[in-house]
């Protein structure tokens, strides 16, 4: 009986760990574009200010590859790392939502502005540059400093947006 109730727990854990891990309840940031920690996931319809994790754009995905094949011998493997890290679920990126459908974005070589407001500084040329409202679905994200974000790779689709909320922050 005992061997049987210690079955049982394995395959309760076993299956919550499988549950968490299929829907990405809970990750880590580790880079400086949110505070450091452990997030969980919400199910929260996402709104400006939420935390929200995606996984990357298929603009960025291109710029990441093209990167690779013009890279120096130096610089071309760890291109790849982030390219292999980027394509396998779940990761992704984690940034605040800046604006949503109806907002105005403009990134320019003043800077990132949503709604008139300064929400960023500037990125290099090549980036995503423009003025627009967005359209329905559609949102800005913004990450601390100088983020990979919609400087980066323009607005995202909604419906590819997970929200999260910190759990708990790293020290240091």
């Amino acid at each position: 009986m005992a061997r049987l109730a210690w079955a049982a727990l394995a395959a309760a854990i076993v299956g919550s760990i499988t549950t968490v891990l299929a829907l990405d309840t809970v990750t880590t940031q580790r880079t400086s574009s949110l505070p450091k920690g452990i997030y969980v996931r919400t199910f929260e319809e996402p709104v400006v200010g939420s935390i929200v994790k995606f996984d990357a754009p298929p603009v960025f995905m291109e710029k990441m590859q093209e990167s690779i094949e013009h890279a120096t011998p130096d610089n071309k493997a760890g291109l790849q790392w982030w390219y292999d890290w980027f394509s396998t679920w779940p990761n992704g990126f984690m940034k605040h939502v800046a604006a949503r459908a109806g907002d105005h974005v403009c990134v320019n070589d003043e800077g990132y502005f949503v709604r008139g407001e300064r929400v960023g500084g500037t990125v290099e040329p090549g980036k995503w540059r423009g003025c627009r409202t967005l359209g329905s679905g559609e949102m800005a994200v913004v990450g601390e400093g100088e983020s990979i974000d919609t400087r980066v790779f323009g607005p995202i689709p909604e419906h590819r947006v997970r929200t999260y909320r910190l759990l708990y922050r790293f020290q240091g």
